[in-house]
């Protein structure tokens, strides 16, 4: 599941992952927000969801998460490479005790009797490339912008398919035989396939 929350007036999509065993956030939004972070004594192996290490965390940061209006812990993550913008994991599920309710029409977590996260399924948005990502590539002249016009023009105005001339004069003559339209599946197997050789 999802929640919505802002660090420092940007948002952000935030996994709830009761599977982690720590908070982790996206170096490269530590990178581009100038958080400040502090170097864990020894470094921390992080592995994924298939138990592959993904990374090796030697930094870790405390950040006011905004989660609702009346809602903003400070929390400890460890910053590491990885897809997701941030995780919250079970460090912070077993301080706060959130009493989810993972009805699948609504998702929500409640904390205290006043304060309801609304959640939701997938991220609002799945960019390609982060903002954060592309302000950096900016940076290093690294960026460039690539157009794709769809084509939908009609097959009308595509020039014809030069033909040999005697395929043309059996089109010609045959014409009314042809169907407008090809069949959009092949004709089934037989024991005696017929062959008409256009082009003797």
């Amino acid at each position: 599941m999802y929640i919505a929350g802002s660090v420092k007036n940007h948002k952000f999509d935030i996994l709830i992952d009761c599977g982690a065993s720590a908070n982790y956030i996206n170096q490269e939004i530590v990178r581009a927000l100038n958080i400040p972070t502090s170097k864990k004594k020894e470094a921390l192996s992080v592995n994924g969801f298939n138990g592959d290490q993904i990374a090796n965390c030697t930094r870790y940061c405390h950040i006011r998460l905004k989660l609702a209006p009346n809602f903003q812990p400070i929390i400890q993550f460890l910053v590491i490479p990885m897809k997701f913008d941030l995780v919250i994991g079970k460090r912070w599920l077993a301080r706060s005790v959130p009493k989810p309710d993972l009805d699948l029409v609504h998702h929500t977590i409640r904390i205290g009797p006043e304060t309801v996260i609304h959640g939701y399924v997938r991220p609002s948005h799945v960019p390609v490339l982060s903002a954060m990502q592309f302000k950096r590539c900016l940076n290093t002249d690294a960026a460039f912008l690539c157009l794709v016009k769809p084509n939908d023009e009609p097959s009308s105005k595509k020039p014809p398919v030069e033909q040999h001339p005697a395929a043309q004069a059996l089109l010609k003559k045959y014409g009314p035989v042809f169907p407008d339209e090809l069949p959009k599946v092949l004709p089934p197997t037989r024991a005696v396939d017929h062959k008409i050789e256009i082009i003797p």
